[in-house]
This record gives C-alpha cells, sequence and structure tokens, in this order.
C-alpha cells in the first residue's frame, strides 16, 4: 500500500474537526490504542489512516502535522517503513485470514525498530473471517503498549460486537456537498456538479472514476438493464455480464438510478436517462423494496461469507425485470 509523497494532513479539508481532535489526543497522550474509522468508500477512510500513520511514526511533528523529513518519513516516502504493518485482503481474496493476523501479531510483539510507536493499519475490516476476527480480538484485549490500531470499515455491523468495543469509534460523514464541489474544481475536474451528483456525494469516488472507463462502463450497464426492462435479454445473461463490471460497482451504480427513478417519480417531466424514464413509471414503493434488496446483498458481498455474487446478481435482475409489471 503506497505512502509514497506522503499525505496532507489532514489528507482531505472534510477531515479538518476530526483531524484536529486527533492530533489534540496525541499531543495530550490521550490516543486510544485502536480506533476504528467507519465511512463510505470515496469518502477517504483509508487515506486518514495512512495520514494518522505518517503522523504518529514521525520523528518531529509540529502542530499536528509530520515533519515530512526525518528518517521515519523518508522511510514513509520509500515504502520501507519497518514500524507500520498493513492487513488487507491478499490478491484475488475478499477476505482476510488468520495468518495474515498471526502475522501481525508477530509484528507487533517485536521491539519497534525506529524506537517509537508501531502502526497496524487494517481494512476492510469486515473481510476478516471468524477465525482471523477471534485472533484479532486476542491482540486488542492484551495490547502491546507502544502499538496502535488502525482498523478501517465501510460496514462496521458486520464487526463482531467485541471488536467495536475495544476500538474508539471515529465516523466518516459524506462531505459537505459545497466543500467537495470545491475540492474537486480545484483539482481541475471538468463537469463536478455532475459528477459528484452522480457519485451521491463522494469527491473520491469521481476521482477514481475519472481514472478509468466508467462511463462507458455504466453506459453498457444502463443498456444492459433496459434489454432487461424491455424483455430482450434473460436475466441469467445480463448477471452474467454484469459479473465482468465488478458486482459491487454495479450495484451502486443500479442504487443512484433507483434514487434518480423514484426523484423523478414526483415530476411529470421527462428526462435525459432513459432507464430513469422507465424506472420512474414504477411504483415508488416498488423501487424502495429494490434499493433495500440490493442494499441487503451488497452487505452481504462486503462481509467475510463469501457468497456466491453470480447467484446474488441474479436474484437481483429477476427483482429489476419484475419492476416492469409495478409501473403506477
Amino acid at each position: 500500500m503506497s505512502l509514497v509523497g506522503l499525505l496532507p494532513q489532514p489528507p482531505y479539508p472534510w477531515f479538518s474537526s476530526i483531524w484536529d481532535g486527533f492530533a489534540r489526543q496525541v499531543e495530550q497522550d490521550r490516543l486510544p490504542h485502536a480506533l476504528l474509522l467507519v465511512g463510505q468508500s470515496g469518502t477517504g477512510a483509508l487515506d486518514l489512516a495512512r495520514a494518522m500513520a505518517q503522523y504518529l511514526l514521525c520523528s518531529a511533528p509540529q502542530l499536528g502535522r509530520s515533519c515530512g523529513q526525518c528518517r521515519s518519513c523518508n522511510m514513509l516516502r520509500a515504502e520501507s517503513h519497518p514500524d507500520l504493518h498493513w492487513v488487507l485482503p491478499e490478491e484475488g481474496s475478499q477476505s482476510i485470514k488468520i495468518a495474515q493476523i498471526r502475522e501481525m501479531t508477530d509484528f507487533i510483539f517485536n521491539t519497534a525498530q525506529q524506537g517509537g510507536r508501531k502502526l497496524v493499519i487494517l481494512s476492510p475490516a469486515e473481510a476478516m473471517n471468524a477465525n482471523a476476527a477471534n485472533a484479532l480480538l486476542k491482540s486488542l484485549e492484551e495490547p502491546s503498549g507502544n502499538c496502535v490500531f488502525l482498523l478501517v470499515s465501510e460496514q462496521p455491523a458486520f464487526l463482531m460486537a467485541t471488536i467495536r468495543s475495544r476500538c474508539a469509534r471515529v465516523q466518516i460523514h459524506t462531505p459537505n456537498f459545497q466543500e467537495a464541489l470545491q475540492w474537486l474544481e480545484r483539482n481541475r475536474v471538468a463537469n463536478a456538479e455532475q459528477l459528484l451528483v452522480s457519485a451521491g456525494g463522494r469527491p473520491l469516488r469521481v476521482m477514481e472514476w475519472l481514472a478509468s472507463d466508467v462511463w462507458g462502463q455504466k453506459d453498457q450497464l444502463r443498456q444492459e438493464l433496459l434489454k432487461l426492462l424491455h424483455g430482450e435479454a434473460n436475466f441469467l445473461d445480463v448477471a452474467k455480464n454484469i459479473m465482468a463490471y465488478g458486482p459491487v460497482w454495479a450495484l451502486e451504480q443500479i442504487q443512484q438510478w433507483l434514487v434518480d427513478s423514484v426523484k423523478k417519480g414526483f415530476s411529470d417531466g421527462v428526462v435525459a436517462d432513459p432507464l430513469v424514464n422507465d424506472l420512474g413509471r414504477v411504483t415508488k414503493a416498488s423501487l424502495v423494496r429494490c434499493y433495500d434488496l440490493i442494499t441487503a446483498k451488497k452487505r452481504l458481498l462486503l462481509s467475510s461469507a463469501n457468497p456466491n455474487p453470480q447467484l446474488l446478481l441474479e436474484e437481483i435482475m429477476m427483482e429489476i425485470k419484475d419492476l416492469q409489471r409495478k409501473s403506477s
């Protein structure tokens, strides 16, 4: 996980109040040994954890900021700091396994090589399987005095209650719209307002989209759903095609279309998006039920339960196909 270039502190303007409270705790030696950073993807929770680690490992912090010049900061810049340990799902896996927690345990009980703190960043925390979660709990119950845990989670409800109770929760809200818009405009993002609305107010999601072919993929996904609604495609084929886009990403786009369709239902106008126009004729209650179903299935996909994503998508596509019969 790259720390190249070091992050500004706070990494984004919408973290100012969180950062001030965090820096105050550090200065007053009141920082809990474990923080649980909770926030939706696209709001910067993981970057906040990285910036916190950067500050906590700095040898000469000043005014709540790391110096950027000491040996620790230089090692972070080179991605070679021996006292920072990452716990992430391994490539090709969606879960964090007990072997990774055991490796982390070896790390935390060794002496810090730079003579200061040791940092563990674990993300996403809900990706731990049951064995891994139980192993982590033991480390949280008997913490090494100079080790700080930074857990990042989008779905904290999937974490063991005992893990949540041993962490100080840091709630990360979606940024104020105007603040997020100004940040995008300072980063020279064209059509920033339209993109931010499409991303549900999450500016980092906009940046992720711009770095990929998300607009082409979104249009392809729209066409798949239109064919499904018009009876021109089988729900099994559509579910199979959507798998190629990434199930969680696809479900988030569908949820946004459902939200836009509910809003459209309050007016008689025609919007530019043909999918929103079609769904806008469906009863609001049916759209809300579909939205709730997707929320439940998305939570399963993000959990450590390892569900079959193809089957989940097929169930959702059946529900969407059935929406055509529920026009108001």
